[in-house]
């Protein structure tokens, strides 16, 4: 009984911080998951370029280097398309949390809300 009166009293006092400390945590590992992101498709596009600049230069050039281009680009198309999805739905799901913190739903108090 005293083990667990001492963790929920640990608990209780530290909560707030022990929550800031795990967003915190979560919010750096987003923001690098989207920095890497964000460099592969940078070096993606580089390459892109490179193999069209490539295939523009060749007169005698394989039609399936070119076909491969182009569908490479519309994969990447695909995949940014993809990526303004998440990023309206990530608005969407902060846009709807603010407005909860706003108005608390009936019959709660705002202490309430976690």
């Amino acid at each position: 009984a005293f083990i667990t009166l001492s963790v929920g009293l640990v608990y209780m006092f530290y909560r707030q911080q022990l929550k800031g400390y795990l967003k915190r945590i979560e919010q750096e590992r987003l923001s690098k998951d989207l920095q890497d992101m964000h460099s592969s498709m940078e070096r993606t596009q580089a390459h892109l370029k490179a193999l069209r600049g490539n295939a523009e230069t060749q007169q005698d050039s394989n039609p399936s280097d070119a076909g491969l281009v182009a569908n490479l680009d519309v994969e990447v198309g695909n995949m940014l398309e993809t990526m303004y999805d998440v990023e309206a739905n990530v608005m969407g799901m902060c846009h709807s949390a603010e407005s909860t913190l706003v108005q608390p739903p009936a019959g709660r108090s705002r202490s309430a809300l976690f």
